[in-house]
């Protein structure tokens, strides 16, 4: 198994850029298709769809209308096969014969626990929140895929072709991209006539983004047949022809994956190309942007490749990182060299700050923020030269620096450091990224703990619902850009220690109540996250959350809820709460200590979630089915303020006492698993 990931990144490797045009009006035409589809049902969403102005339908791949598709997809889900054919043979195909209809959305791959299923009134199943998929690639919802489908388990597939072929004799639009689904699907169809039709698809010279669309659903499902890969792989890599000065967006990242999923499926039709691709090199782990949690990416959680001392940022959300799993201090260095072709930027993390460097400026970000600040830099060849620049991230037990090509851009002194201690690689923007030759030396020493807040600038932290942090950043010397004014922070740290996010007496409709603070890095096995807040009911109360995931700390048992933000395809209302009753633990009444510090600890053991209450545990879940385990802080502003301190990382047996030679000469080997 380990050769099919060698292949891919050498496949990889050979991407070209060339042209297609997209682009996404401003306004959001989900919100009414949300509250048809709620109050009216999926016909009659389907008709509000289709009714939308045409610019509304624009750039499909885009995340424009993900929210409308995947509630959509949601509610259809919860149909028999007979009634999911019903309705969408008839949106699909109208009774005048005037037009075959097809959407096509990349959507949200997270998705809340079926428990939630209570909250909108529904029993729970595996199919409550079931993520859009066509075949094995999640994240992809397509109307037409899904009549197809519906129509073969129902027996009506078929009619259905009949149907589609009288249409295409009539050359109506979209009736060949169906007909040719639905022969992909039917078992009886000939291997040559399949042949021809994606050979067929891989010579057209369309440059619509539709079109692109329609070949990414026909390579999902014809990827899954072994005897269509000679057909598949130049297919994907008709996908993956991009011309930066004109793509962006989502959509970008999806299709690097999709090929990559092609290569892997047509190489090896027995392997599990979406958990291969997931895998990363130990000791590191992911950590993806929370701010797009709930939203369409193109691809929920970075993918990185290692190939001998090559790493490459495959797809990602967008300010992807790679950390080291272990915090380092004392004395270390951290090199490699990257390059990044055509759009995007790369560099290393340190301190919750990462830096990257182009042949213009050297720009020092906040980890998972807007913010940042820059200076000229003449050190870094042009992109177009295709050079590996040299990356660097020096400590001396006293200060901190961050150095391109051997050139120290910006210092930092070890103080301002130690409440994210992780190195990291760094990657944003859609280009292709790839870091080489990495090596830690030094003496680094692996802390016990870490405190994870000692000051207002929240190093490592970020805001997921928008809400605005204090910048972490420094003004770096010869700025190139001024430095933006700071909106005043909804988190800081008061002169006591404590971190304080207050409560408002009076809330504008514009407002949102929720507000949420998350650590950048997730929770791993045998970690442990301690802290203490002050309660006193209806004044000050702050709850843990894992991911979107929050534990309502309630006198009367602890609830959970699925934080939503914006036109949330979930159906979920912000206030909802869910019990579960199994995985309560602990007296009824939860042990909170009124109008004083309660202590709260959370740990992940055995993969399962362990939340203690002053020396009390109170719940116990598996975690397996969140998508995300970045701990963090959530409250109602409207209702509480929220009080934190002593908030620390205890690592226990899950830390090493130091690292091995291996790891700091080759810190991105991969480790063999079973059966190489």
């Amino acid at each position: 198994m380990k050769c099919l990931a060698t292949l891919l990144l050498v496949l990889i490797c050979f991407e070209t850029t060339l042209s297609a045009q997209g682009s996404a009006p401003s306004s959001d035409p989900n919100a009414a298709i949300l509250r048809t589809l709620k109050t009216d049902g999926p016909a009659k969403a389907l008709d509000a769809l289709h009714a939308l102005p045409a610019r509304d339908l624009i750039d499909p791949f885009h995340v424009r209308l993900s929210p409308a598709a995947a509630a959509l997809h949601r509610a259809l889900l919860q149909l028999s096969s007979d009634e999911q054919y019903e309705i969408l043979s008839a949106w699909t195909l109208p009774a005048d014969g005037s037009a075959v209809r097809v959407i096509t959305a990349i959507v949200p791959e997270s998705a809340p626990p079926m428990e939630f299923a209570r909250a909108i009134g529904e029993r729970p199943k595996k199919e409550s929140f079931g993520v859009a998929s066509v075949e094995e690639v999640p994240g992809l919802f397509c109307s037409a895929w899904m009549l197809i489908t519906a129509a073969d388990d129902s027996g009506n597939l078929r009619k259905l072709m009949t149907q589609l072929e009288a249409s295409t004799s009539k050359k109506t639009a979209h009736a060949d991209f169906v007909l040719a689904l639905a022969r992909l699907r039917d078992s009886r169809s000939s291997v040559d006539e399949l042949k021809t039709l994606l050979e067929a698809r891989v010579t057209s010279e369309s440059p619509e983004i539709s079109v692109r669309m329609e070949d990414a659903v026909l390579l999902a499902v014809a990827m899954q047949r072994a005897e269509l890969a000679s057909v598949c792989e130049p297919l994907a890599e008709k996908l993956v022809k991009f011309d930066f000065t004109q793509d962006s967006g989502p959509w970008m990242t999806f299709l690097r994956r999709l090929r990559a999923m092609a290569l892997l499926k047509c190489n090896s039709p027995e392997s599990d190309a979406a958990a291969i691709l997931k895998e990363t090199p130990s000791p590191w782990i992911t950590a993806s942007d929370p701010r797009g949690s709930g939203t369409a990416t193109g691809s929920d959680q970075a993918l990185w490749l290692t190939h001998e001392d090559h790493v490459q940022r495959l797809s990602g959300p967008g300010d992807d990182l790679l950390l080291f799993r272990y915090p380092l201090t004392g004395k270390f260095e951290l090199k490699g060299e990257v390059s990044v072709f055509e759009h995007g930027v790369a560099g290393m993390t340190y301190g919750g700050l990462s830096f990257d460097a182009t042949d213009k400026l050297f720009t020092v970000r906040d980890v998972m923020r807007a913010t940042q600040e820059s200076r000229e830099w003449p050190f870094v060849a042009a992109k177009e030269l295709r050079m590996f620049n040299r990356l660097n991230i020096r400590s001396d037990g006293e200060r901190v620096q961050f150095l391109s090509n051997l050139h120290p851009g910006t210092a930092l002194p070890v103080a301002s450091c130690e409440t994210s201690p992780w190195l990291g690689l760094q990657a944003s923007g859609f280009g292709r990224t790839y870091f080489r030759n990495l090596e830690i030396v030094g003496d680094p020493v692996i802390p016990r703990e870490v405190t994870l807040v000692k000051d207002s600038r929240l190093h490592g932290w970020t805001a997921p619902l928008g809400e605005p942090l204090t910048t972490a950043v420094q003004p770096l010397m010869m700025a190139a850009t001024p430095a933006p004014v700071a909106a005043p922070s909804d988190w800081i740290v008061a002169a006591d220690g404590a971190l304080e996010s207050r409560k408002l007496e009076t809330l504008s409709n514009a407002e949102s109540a929720q507000r949420m603070l998350t650590w950048m890095r997730p929770l791993l096995e045998g970690e442990t996250l301690r802290y203490q807040f002050f309660y006193e009911e209806n004044i000050a109360l702050v709850h843990p959350a894992l991911g979107r995931l929050a534990f309502l700390l309630e006198p009367g048992g602890v609830r959970i809820r699925w934080i939503t933000s914006g036109s949330d395809w979930t159906g979920l209302e912000p206030d909802h709460g869910v019990i579960e009753p199994l995985h309560r633990k602990g007296p009824r009444e939860l042990p909170l200590k009124p109008t004083d510090w309660n202590a709260v600890s959370l740990q992940v053991l055995e993969g399962k979630l362990q939340i203690t209450l002053n020396e009390t545990v109170v719940y116990l879940r598996p975690v397996a089915d969140l998508p995300s385990h970045q701990p963090g802080f959530y409250h109602e502003r409207h209702q509480t303020s929220a009080r934190i301190r002593n908030v620390t990382l205890v690592g226990g047996t899950a830390w090493p006492e130091k690292l091995t030679p291996a790891q700091m000469t080759n810190p991105v080997a991969v480790s063999p698993r079973a059966g190489d």
